[in-house]
């Protein structure tokens, strides 16, 4: 059974997760890799203080997050505006871009999809 610490650190976490696409800046028409859209989005998340050291402060693994990561990219890449696949490509934690309501939604599916998925 899961302390209510750590059920709150992956909450903690999911919500880290879920920042840098509402943050992603504008990117254009074609789809990055979905690589490249996963490097961006562990850039932007060291720039936000989440590094691997910190998230195991919360009791998330190296492996967890890439896990957790890959989940969410995979379940969005098809689904979501290249704009905010590039803009998470780009890694720019501290670009802000109205993120659309469809796009808002697919990434919100996700993050709640792969927490479920991965025991979150």
């Amino acid at each position: 059974m899961r302390s209510n610490t750590m059920k709150r650190s992956l909450v903690v976490t999911g919500l880290a997760l879920a920042l840098p696409f509402g943050l992603a800046a504008c990117g254009g028409d074609d789809k990055p890799s979905k690589e490249d859209v996963l490097a961006g989005f562990d850039q932007m998340l060291a720039q936000m203080g989440m590094d691997e050291a910190s998230l195991e402060s919360f009791g998330v693994s190296g492996e967890q997050m890439d896990n957790y990561a890959s989940c969410i990219v995979d379940d969005i890449y098809d689904e979501v505006s290249a704009d905010l696949l590039n803009g998470v490509a780009d890694g720019d934690a501290e670009a802000q871009v109205d993120i659309s309501e469809e796009d808002e939604e697919v990434v919100t599916d996700a993050v709640d999809s792969c927490q479920g998925e991965l025991g979150m």
